[in-house]
């Protein structure tokens, strides 16, 4: 069974992934059980579109989980050769890092177009079971990414796990 993974960049959540923030502890925390369930119950592909935020850090926490369930893979989905290449450079080698973990690397295209990032959307949801989406799912953002990816995945049927940013 496979597992995909949607979520905003750091400068759309309050707390801008600052890992020192009780936030970013929680969600971290939140997701790496809801992670280790889906293990459990049988998920052993998880596909990360490799972007800054929750794509990575869903990947890293996949990376972590490897020990305990060593049937797991990670699978990087990268919309264009060179997408962490404008990054600043501590981001660029925690994606290259993650990026050499992951048991296959499929990459939509050659160069740059704004609209591989929604195709490598719904690359990631046409190629799932399960979508794990950090979003409140009475507060799917209208224009971002993870609001588009979140529809079109509920277009197409797919089971939906939402993970609130902010827990209670």
């Amino acid at each position: 069974m496979r597992c995909a993974f949607t979520g905003p960049r750091p400068k759309s959540l309050p707390f801008r992934f600052e890992q020192s923030d009780n936030h970013y502890k929680s969600l971290n925390d939140r997701l790496t059980d809801k992670i280790a369930q889906l293990c459990y119950e049988g998920y052993l592909d998880f596909y990360c579109g490799m972007a800054i935020g929750c794509d990575l850090l869903c990947g890293e926490i996949v990376v972590s989980l490897m020990p305990r369930y060593s049937d797991i893979k990670l699978h990087a989905v990268v919309p264009f050769k060179g997408q962490a290449d404008t990054w600043a450079r501590d981001d660029q080698i925690h994606y290259q890092h993650l990026l050499q973990q992951c048991a296959t690397q499929i990459c939509l295209h050659d160069h740059y177009k704004n609209e591989y990032y929604m195709e490598r959307n719904r690359y990631l949801v046409d190629n799932c079971d399960i979508l794990l989406a950090v979003c409140d799912p009475d507060k799917i953002p209208c224009r971002s990414g993870t609001g588009a990816t979140v529809r079109y995945a509920q277009a197409k049927g797919k089971q939906i796990i939402f993970v609130p940013p902010i827990g209670t």
